[in-house]
């Protein structure tokens, strides 16, 4: 359990509410913790003058045995409050193998984000990106179906408090800061069961493609519904900063949240381009991501890994 000076996941959902209606209207809102001096919580009634889905992107391919849709579609889910008190909606784009619904609730039925900020009063859109979730997967996307998927136990191992009973491979020490886990996380809990039913194949075998497609798809998506502010987690973190370059007066602000491909980094994914895998416009404007003379940087906090920075003058 947290002790009274830690911040819990849900203090940190209120917080980051608060935070959003900020940046979303200038100062101009309090936030909803504010108004009532609690945070939105399941004992708020959710109160929704709409709640529907859609999908955006849509293609269509002609095979010979006839007409089909490709698998770059993505799927998004909206709930509209009868009293909005923002004018920007949120967007929440999931992170690795999960889908839209790990905004919605967590493992042991608790509200999630999704919730929280619809009681906080924003209009809110929460998508599979596509090969996730109710976005299909599709072999010309995503690439041949994984011979495997992601096992129990590796799950374990990451997210609950299993992890702090194993070697800690980063060497930061951060496994015992795995304390909201609402059970015990091990094989067999039916906690660590409902999370790992929500999940796919972690990672697209092209990523260059996916992001593209994700900028189209965010791009699509703000066209239909206006300005908006997009959150986003983990292996998703990029689609904030995709959607901003080729719509930028849309995107009101992005929130990323433990964001997958550091500056400048390799792995899983190779942000050649800085904050993407796909070119972004620069100013000196650049060509080939080979013209980025990058620095590695030692943390200035213990517990932190070191951190890249584009050496001086750097491209903007």
């Amino acid at each position: 359990m947290p002790s009274e000076n830690d911040l819990t996941r849900r203090d940190f959902a209120g917080a980051a509410a608060g935070a959003l209606s900020v940046l979303g209207a200038l100062g101009a809102h309090t936030p909803l913790s504010a108004q009532t001096g609690t945070t939105a919580s399941a004992d708020v009634p959710l109160d929704l003058a709409e709640w529907s889905f859609f999908w955006v992107g849509v293609e269509r391919v002609d095979i010979p045995r006839g007409a089909i849709v490709n698998g770059k579609q993505m799927y998004v889910e909206y709930q509209i409050p009868a009293r909005v008190r923002h004018p920007y909606p949120i967007v929440l784009v999931h992170g690795g193998g999960g889908q839209g619904t790990d905004w919605m609730c967590c493992p042991d039925g608790r509200p999630g984000w999704a919730t929280l900020l619809v009681q906080a009063g924003y209009k809110v859109y929460v998508v599979d990106r596509p090969g996730h979730g109710r976005s299909p997967f599709h072999p010309d996307l995503n690439g041949p179906f994984p011979q495997q998927n992601v096992t129990l136990d590796q799950i374990s191992g990451m997210f609950t408090p299993q992890r702090a009973k194993r070697p800690d491979p980063t060497g930061l020490g951060l496994a015992k800061l795995h304390n909201q886990w609402p059970g015990t996380g091990a094989v067999g809990s039916a906690d660590l069961a409902q999370l790992v039913a929500s999940q796919g194949g972690s990672y697209v075998s092209n990523i260059e493609i996916a992001h593209t497609a994700w900028r189209e798809r965010g791009a699509e998506l703000l066209d239909k519904i206006g300005p908006a502010i997009i959150m986003t987690h983990s292996a998703g973190g990029p689609f904030g900063f995709l959607v901003a370059e080729v719509r930028p007066t849309l995107v009101k602000g992005i929130v990323v949240i433990e964001g997958a491909g550091a500056p400048f980094g390799q792995g899983l994914q190779p942000t050649k381009w800085g904050i993407t895998t796909i070119p972004m416009t620069y100013d000196p404007p650049v060509k080939n991501p080979s013209e980025f003379k990058t620095k590695e940087m030692p943390s200035p906090e213990p517990g932190v890994g070191p951190y890249t920075l584009q050496e001086e003058p750097a491209h903007k």
